[in-house]
């Protein structure tokens, strides 16, 4: 099951600018605004992933959208969740995850620092 849309996300597309002198201005700009539903990626231990030994949380999401032309993976995801404004890094997109649910794309992001 989907689950409910319920969240709001950004996607946004690089725009490069380049200078007389070569240099380069990279900004991202709001591609389109759509309604999603968030779930944690299925993984070992859902909540968390073993390293070294340790409990590490999962620095990804995935984020279920209605379809639309022109996605691919070097686009980024603004989303406001509890922990306040986050990007991700799109990771990987399904379009087919539920052969049941057509017209539907599974979008795997991973937390992302947009300022670096």
């Amino acid at each position: 099951m989907i689950g409910k849309m319920d969240s709001r996300i950004n996607i946004l597309q690089k725009s490069v600018v380049r200078d007389d002198i070569g240099g380069e201005t990279i900004t991202y700009n709001v591609l389109k605004t759509t309604w999603c539903s968030v779930e944690k990626p299925a993984r070992e231990n859902d909540e968390n992933v073993r390293m070294s030994g340790r409990q590490t949380p999962i620095n990804e999401l995935d984020f279920v959208i209605r379809y639309f032309v022109g996605l691919s993976e070097d686009m980024i995801i603004q989303y406001e969740g509890l922990m306040g404004d986050r990007h991700y890094k799109i990771v990987s997109i399904n379009e087919e995850f539920e052969s049941r649910r057509k017209g539907y794309i599974r979008i795997t992001g991973q937390k992302f620092d947009l300022e670096k």
